[in-house]
């Protein structure tokens, strides 16, 4: 078993790290180890707390993330495939929401600094979401920040 990797707890180098792991997956976000993931979901979580960033500055895209996993959800309880996977590109409306969440996020981090870590961590995440399992991975990570920013003291 490959040991892995130190967390780094300077809150840029946390932000490279992170966008590293991602781009650096083999394939897509389904693929980003779970371990991995929440280790480094922790220590982003509290370095964008330390940056003052505040839930209700990224509540929109949140509700939009949270949204689409329920439509995602519905999609697959009425397909008629064995697999439970669907890809995004057949569900263009879900797929159009999901890229267009890099617009959002850049909006708000153009109003505020805090938001720009987040913002380069979901870019490369968004890249990386090919279909209904990606996605999953995808609020997962969301989830455990979130999760790591609160319990870090963030509102």
């Amino acid at each position: 078993m490959p040991n892995p990797r130190p967390i780094l707890t300077d809150k840029t180098d946390i932000v490279k790290q992170v966008v590293k792991t991602i781009t650096d997956i083999k394939g897509t976000l389904k693929y980003y180890p779970i371990r991995d993931l929440v280790k480094e979901a922790e220590a982003f979580g509290k370095s964008i707390k330390d940056r003052g960033l505040k839930t209700n500055q990224i509540r929109k895209f949140l509700d939009t993330v949270n949204r689409l996993k329920v439509e995602i959800k519905v999609q697959i309880k009425n397909q008629t495939t064995d697999s439970g996977v669907i890809f995004l590109t057949d569900l263009p409306k879900i797929d159009s929401e999901l890229v267009l969440l890099k617009q959002k996020l850049a909006y708000a981090s153009a109003r505020q600094d805090a938001v720009k870590p987040l913002k380069e961590v979901m870019d490369a995440a968004i890249e990386k979401v090919e279909d209904s399992d990606d996605f999953e991975r995808f609020f997962q990570l969301i989830e455990s920040i979130i999760a790591y920013h609160k319990a870090a003291g963030g509102e």
